[in-house]
C-alpha cells in the first residue's frame, strides 16, 4: 500500500472534535487559539491468529516440538515475520499521519496558519508530559551529584501549555531588551489593540502600521520584526502546526531567518513554549552564571565548556538549564572547588 493510501486510511480513523475554549471569570476567552482533541486512534496492531499463536507457543516451549510437528506452523498460514511486517505497516501509517495530516475544523476544511493544533501522533517529546518530566528529573539526579542537591531544594518546574506558537513569538519580540514589568505592559496594549487574545494573528499584525504600534510603545524596529514574522506565517513559510513537529535543528534555522529572532530567543521559545527536553541555551547569562557557581569555575564558561559539563544531562539538558537559574537564587549545600 502506498504512503498516500496509508495516510488516507489512517487519517479516516481520526475523529477530531473541537475543544470549547476555556473562559476567565469575566467571560473572556483565555487564549487566541482553537485546539483539537482527537479521539483515541483505534488502529489496532494485528495479533497473530490462533494457529500463529500455537506455533509461537510451541517454539517457545520446545524448538524440537515445532520442528517435529509442521502442522503447527503450516506454510498456508502467515509466519511471525508476516505479523511483524503488518505491525510495521501500521506504525508507518501512524508516522505518516504525524507528518502529513493537518488538523481540520468542524466542517473538514484545513485549519489556517492562525490557529494552532495538536497532532494525534507526534515524534517530538515535551516536558509537559508528567512522566517524561519525572524521568528527566530522576536521570539528572542520578548522573549529577552536585545538581542533585539543587533539585532536592526545589519543587521543580511547572511548564505552561503554549496555545499558539505565533502569539508566543510575538510576545518574545515585544519583550526584547525590556524589564519584565514594562514588557508585560506593552504586550498587554498590543493584545488590546489587536482586539483581544484571540486576534493576535498574522493577518491582524500585518494590518497594524508602524505608527499605530509606536503609540503603544513598540519601536519602529520591533514593528518591522513583527511584520516580518507575520509575513512568513501568512506565506506558509512557518505555521503553528509545522513548528510543533520540526526537529530542533530545522526549527532553529527557520526561526532565525525571521528578523529580530536570534539563537537565544529560539532557545527560550523551545524551552518555555514548546517544552523541548534537550535544549542548552549557551548564550543565556543566567545559565552561564549557574554553571560557574555550581561547578566552581573561575570565569564564565563558554559554549564548549557548557556542552562538556552538561553532556551527562542528555537528553534532558532543558531541565538541567532550568535548574541553573535556580542555582543563582540559593546558597549551595556544598563547597565548590575552583576548576578551569
Amino acid at each position: 500500500m502506498s504512503a498516500v493510501k496509508r495516510v488516507t486510511r489512517t487519517a479516516a480513523l481520526l475523529n477530531a472534535q473541537p475543544i470549547p475554549q476555556q473562559q476567565h471569570s469575566d467571560g473572556a476567552p483565555s487564549r487566541a487559539v482553537i485546539s483539537f482533541r482527537a479521539k483515541k486512534l483505534r488502529t489496532v496492531v494485528p495479533h497473530p491468529r490462533k494457529d500463529e499463536q500455537n506455533c509461537a507457543v510451541s517454539k517457545n516451549s520446545s524448538s524440537d516440538t515445532a520442528s517435529k510437528d509442521p502442522s503447527l506452523c503450516s506454510s498456508k498460514h502467515e509466519d511471525t515475520s508476516s505479523v511483524t511486517k503488518r505491525r510495521k505497516r501500521v506504525n508507518s501509517s501512524q508516522m505518516d499521519v504525524s507528518r502529513a495530516v493537518q488538523c481540520s475544523s468542524g466542517d473538514g476544511k484545513p485549519v489556517g496558519t492562525e490557529m494552532s493544533c495538536s497532532l494525534l501522533v507526534s515524534s517530538v517529546l515535551s516536558l509537559l508530559d508528567p512522566q517524561l518530566l519525572a524521568a528527566a528529573t530522576q536521570h539528572i539526579r542520578m548522573v549529577d551529584e552536585r545538581l542533585r542537591g539543587i533539585i532536592d531544594m526545589h519543587e521543580g518546574p511547572k511548564f505552561e501549555k503554549c496555545e499558539s506558537a505565533f502569539a508566543s513569538l510575538v510576545r518574545s519580540i515585544v519583550s526584547q531588551q525590556l524589564a519584565s514589568k514594562a514588557a508585560s505592559a506593552i504586550h498587554g496594549r498590543l493584545v488590546t489593540l489587536c482586539g483581544g487574545d484571540t486576534d493576535v494573528t498574522p493577518s491582524t499584525i500585518l494590518k497594524l502600521s508602524a505608527a499605530e504600534l509606536r503609540v503603544i510603545g513598540i519601536s519602529e524596529r520591533k514593528a518591522n520584526y513583527l511584520h516580518d514574522l507575520a509575513s512568513k506565517f501568512t506565506a506558509d513559510s512557518l505555521s503553528d502546526s509545522t513548528i510543533l513537529v520540526m526537529d530542533d535543528s530545522s526549527l532553529m534555522t527557520s526561526l532565525t531567518a525571521v528578523k529580530g529572532i536570534g539563537v537565544w530567543s529560539v532557545h527560550m521559545f523551545m524551552i518555555f513554549s514548546l517544552h523541548r527536553p534537550d535544549i542548552l541555551p549557551v548564550g543565556d547569562l543566567g545559565v552561564r552564571k549557574g554553571f560557574q557557581k555550581l561547578y566552581g569555575l573561575k570565569s564564565l564558561p563558554d559554549a564548549e565548556k557548557m556542552e562538556e559539563l552538561s553532556s551527562k544531562w542528555k537528553p534532558y539538558r532543558s531541565l538541567g538549564s532550568w535548574y541553573m537559574w535556580r542555582v543563582l537564587s540559593k546558597t549551595l549545600p556544598f563547597a565548590t572547588i575552583d576548576s578551569n
